[in-house]
């Protein structure tokens, strides 16, 4: 089981945001790949506690910025009992958080934050939780389908590749229970 805890601070609502992320585990199946999940939206009161950074105009990306990851590493912890665990996802979403990439950054498989709303970018950026790699850059020779995969750099139309569904595959073998 994968527990993502979602911080929406978009325009775009939970709603939606969870129909996005329902639609990529719709595609992970066609893919043959099942895996049991959980979207938390967390409330006002929770996301209260992360506003400082979200609403920091000191361009420190969230994915560099110690304080705000022992703040969340230290939250999660009092309330799940856990720490980062692999079974345990954090998706920051907003138009105006602090990112190094324009639509997205990941850290890891553990956190994520999404600037670009559109669906497609949130399932690229949701796929990197799930241990999908970049497929531009030095990446760009696992690819088998570059017109077509999401994990290419810019993709707002396509799929996940067969490569990208291989690596989520690995990443899914690996989890506990």
């Amino acid at each position: 089981m994968v527990y993502f805890y979602i911080f929406n601070y978009s325009r775009v609502d939970d709603e939606k945001i969870n129909l996005y992320i329902d639609n990529l585990f719709k595609e992970l199946k066609i893919g043959n790949i099942e895996l049991d999940y959980t979207n938390i939206f967390c409330n006002q009161k929770t996301k209260k506690r992360f506003e400082p950074f979200i609403n920091s105009y000191d361009d420190q990306p969230l994915c560099d910025n110690d304080r705000f990851l022992v703040r969340l590493n230290n939250y999660f912890g009092e309330v799940s009992g856990q720490k980062f665990g692999d079974e345990l996802k954090f998706i920051f979403l907003g138009e105006k958080v602090s990112m190094r990439h324009q639509w997205g950054d990941a850290q890891g498989t553990w956190l994520t934050v999404i600037g670009c709303m559109h669906e497609k970018n949130i399932w690229h950026e949701v796929a990197h939780l799930l241990g999908a790699e970049d497929h531009y850059g030095d990446g760009m020779n696992r690819c088998k389908n570059p017109d077509r995969c999401i994990m290419t750099y810019g993709k707002t139309e396509g799929v996940l590749c067969e490569e990208a569904l291989a690596e989520i595959r690995n990443y899914i073998s690996t989890l506990k229970g």
